[in-house]
């Protein structure tokens, strides 16, 4: 898989990622609806906890994408390694 790949539920599984970015607008999954698909619990970067939400909307300015670019850096650098 490549390093930016858009990727549907049903092969979700094929994809070993280390952090896994969810897309957070109304029209996704709720994380209590990703919760319940067996497929999504068995990923190893869910079940470490390591999930982060992407923030979808569009901001305008360097200052409005700055704290969206942090919080997104932030989740890298304490996720650890779980694929070979």
């Amino acid at each position: 898989m490549g390093l930016l790949e858009f990727l549907s539920r049903e092969n979700a599984d094929k994809c070993h990622a280390d952090l896994i970015m969810v897309h957070n607008r109304t029209t996704a999954l709720s994380a209590e609806r990703l919760a319940a698909k067996a497929t999504w619990r068995q990923l190893p970067a869910v079940q470490a906890g390591q999930t982060v939400p992407w923030v979808m909307e569009e901001r305008y300015s360097y200052a409005g994408y700055a704290p969206v670019l942090e919080h997104l850096a932030d989740a890298v650098r304490k996720a650890r390694k779980l694929s070979a």
